[in-house]
């Protein structure tokens, strides 16, 4: 059974940023039921950040999103955002809106850490994968992490000893851009109503 609860309408403005083109295959974690994936996105256009998308992968779970701009392989620091805690009741995947929109030039990097909580389910994160004689999905590099505490990173991605997986979360953006005169940021296409 599908639900949509609501209809997003068309922006020609709008910008989505995901590493799983395939989507949910699977699910990672250990057992304590309460698991953190960790996302680089490399931002190419100004645009101001507006909500985070992931997979719930069970039912009465909840999700904590922070964003930063660091990351120096054990460390995040300068946060920009975050999203607190948002009950998920049933499976499946989620938007969550964050409370003020993050301006963001090109060429900046953030990065997401989510904590799953998933309690009586120990396989908290999402997570696009190899399966056999159903999906075969072109991997990425250096942009994926999941932690059992929060603060010791292992590594997942193409040619990655711990495990080949993309992270199911996505980023919606929309587009500005930024006058250099006044630095004023601003819609990119003006309305001319």
């Amino acid at each position: 059974v599908t639900h949509w609860p609501n209809r997003i309408n068309y922006n020609p403005d709008a910008v989505l940023h995901q590493y799983d083109t395939l989507g949910y295959i699977g699910a990672y974690g250990w057992p304590d039921e309460t698991d953190y994936a960790l996302v680089k996105f490399n931002i190419t256009d100004a645009q101001q950040i507006t909500k985070i998308g992931t997979w719930i992968t069970s039912g009465n779970a909840t999700v904590t999103i922070n964003i930063y701009t660091h990351f120096d392989g054990s460390t995040l620091t300068n946060l920009l955002g975050s999203i607190a805690p948002q009950s998920c009741p049933y499976p499946g995947y989620y938007t969550f809106d964050l409370e003020s929109p993050i301006t963001l030039f090109s060429n900046e990097n953030i990065y997401l850490k989510i904590e799953y909580q998933t309690p009586d389910y120990e396989y908290s994160i999402p997570i696009e994968m190899e399966s056999d004689d159903f999906s075969t999905p072109v991997i990425e590099q250096g942009v994926f992490w999941m932690s059992d505490d929060g603060y010791n990173w292992l590594e997942y991605g193409n040619n990655i000893f711990e495990g080949e997986y993309d992270p199911c979360v996505k980023v919606y953006g929309e587009l500005t851009h930024t006058d250099n005169t006044t630095g004023v940021i601003g819609d990119i296409y003006p309305d001319y109503t």
